[in-house]
Parts: C-alpha cells; sequence; structure tokens
C-alpha cells in the first residue's frame, strides 16, 4: 500500500485536468514562436539589406527585438511542468504580450 507521501510526490509529477486544459495553448504559444523565429530567420536570408545606416539600425532593433523571444519561451515552458501554477503561466505569458 502507498503512503501518502509517494502519493504526494506522484501528484506533483502529472497534470490535473485544469492543468491540461491550459497546457495545449501554452504548447501553442511555443510553436508560435518557434515558426515566428524561423520565419524571421528566412527573410532575413532572402531579403536582409545592411548597406545603410539606416538598415543596420533596423537589424539592430529587430535583433533586441528577437532576443527577447527565447527567454520568454523559456519562462513559460518552465511555468508548464507539474504541478502547474496557473499564476505563473499567467504572468509569463502576459510578459511575453507586453513585450
Amino acid at each position: 500500500m502507498r503512503g501518502n507521501e509517494e502519493e504526494a510526490e506522484d501528484n506533483s509529477r502529472t497534470w490535473s485536468n485544469q492543468d491540461r486544459e491550459l497546457l495545449f495553448p501554452c504548447m501553442g504559444l511555443v510553436k508560435t514562436a518557434r515558426l515566428s523565429l524561423k520565419r524571421i530567420q528566412a527573410t532575413l536570408q532572402m531579403k536582409g539589406k545592411y548597406e545603410t545606416e539606416e538598415q543596420v539600425s533596423q537589424l539592430d532593433d529587430l535583433v533586441c527585438e528577437v532576443k527577447a523571444i527565447s527567454p520568454a519561451v523559456d519562462d513559460l515552458v518552465l511555468c508548464m511542468y507539474p504541478p502547474m501554477s496557473k499564476n505563473a503561466v499567467k504572468d509569463a505569458v502576459s510578459i511575453q504580450l507586453l513585450h
């Protein structure tokens, strides 16, 4: 027979039904971020120009924005591990949307 500690430990390693409802939209955000980065990379390879100071400045601005995506996705993914904290997920998504 299993003890209460073992059951509590097992429950902390799985998602509840409410967590699962939130899990799939979060995974969608992660996939969207990945696809966005791939599209940005492809666009820059095909059409990126750095001949004028203005073009270089625009690329610098883009790099600053893109650099924030990976840490934001990392923060979101960390919140998704069980037991999922809905407030932490909400905060991670809010930070992504505000940035």
